[in-house]
């Protein structure tokens, strides 16, 4: 069986962003596009996985993690979960703790963003685990060439994982309920000058491939270490 739903995870405050160092502190400015916590149950052989793609750059502390893993144990039985952000450099930091000179006093707007993500992410995970319904499941990958490059190996060959993977998960009748895909690069799209959150090409490809499907997409970042979505100067892309 199978379930999904989401949540938007967007700070609705300026709080300092993730991702790059050049930007120190400073705040965001508002959004280019939504942030979500896209939220898929399976269960299967009596026993339920939750899977979270986060349209952040790192998963939340493992304080929260813990709420909301106990949480969803406690009220539907999950006793398993991956919990991943995207690696968006256009999210929000999740560093921040509530304690003198860790963020208490100074980004108390970001300290109340990690309850209302801890929340949403439970929440879409709680939702998903309500619509179980039947499934079958497939899956399948491609190589890819020029989505990706490895930006600072001095190895030659250079390293690169150019597999794009996925599983789908149908209804009986063939309909898509929901499709998630594993893919290796840094979303660095955008100018690290823009301090507006966005789900970088994560979020782009979400979009698509829900309008082109009607299911829901759930994206898991690879190992992406040195591997760039960035093909290099010259190429019109930032």
């Amino acid at each position: 069986k199978v379930g999904t739903a989401r949540r938007d995870v967007t700070p609705q405050e300026p709080v300092p962003m993730w991702g790059y160092g050049a930007r120190h502190d400073a705040l965001s400015t508002g959004a280019l596009d939504p942030l979500w916590a896209n939220a898929l149950v399976i269960e299967a052989g009596g026993q339920k996985l939750a899977i979270v793609g986060l349209d952040l750059g790192r998963s939340p502390a493992e304080k929260s993690l813990q709420n909301i893993r106990k949480r969803i144990k406690d009220q539907a039985g999950i006793e398993h979960s991956i919990i991943g952000g995207s690696h968006s450099h256009h999210g929000p930091v999740l560093e921040l703790s509530d304690e003198p000179g860790k963020g208490q006093g100074r980004f108390d707007a970001a300290l109340r963003y990690y309850w209302q993500l801890e929340e949403a992410i439970a929440g879409a995970i709680l939702e998903a685990n309500a619509r179980l319904a039947p499934a079958r499941v497939g899956v399948g990958s491609v190589q890819l060439e020029g989505f990706n490059r490895n930006r600072h190996t001095k190895l030659e060959p250079k390293p690169n994982d150019r597999e794009l993977a996925l599983m789908r998960l149908d209804d009986p009748a063939g309909k898509p309920l929901a499709i998630l895909v594993n893919f290796t690069a840094h979303p660095t799209m955008i100018p690290s000058s823009t301090l507006k959150f966005s789900a970088d090409y994560a979020g782009a490809m979400k979009e698509t491939v829900e309008k082109e499907t009607g299911a829901a997409v759930i994206f898991m970042q690879g190992a992406s270490g040195d591997q760039s979505a960035n093909p290099g100067p010259n190429k019109g892309y930032q």
